[in-house]
């Protein structure tokens, strides 16, 4: 993303409805190193390939879990067509 972009993220949750208005929860970046340990809650790999794709993710926290996910369940594998780092 261009610098000084925003980003948001949207909750969608199968709870109920909560009755009221919504807050707008500011969630900062992670750091690399925090970055790096969410991945390796997911799968082993080189310390090259793990800081790769946590820098690409930029400490984004749904992204990351969303991305050890995805890891997790290709068997660990990076080069996978579904999470190819372009």
């Amino acid at each position: 993303m261009p610098a000084g972009t925003r980003l948001h993220t949207v909750l969608v949750t199968n709870k109920a409805a909560f009755d009221g208005p919504a807050t707008l929860v500011e969630i900062g970046s992670m750091t690399l190193t925090d970055s790096v340990e969410v991945l390796r809650r997911y799968r082993t790999g080189s310390d090259t390939e793990v800081e790769a794709l946590a820098k690409r993710l930029d400490g984004h926290p749904m992204a990351l879990k969303l991305a050890g996910r995805e890891l997790r369940d290709l068997g660990g594998r990076l080069r996978s067509p579904r999470c190819a780092m372009a």
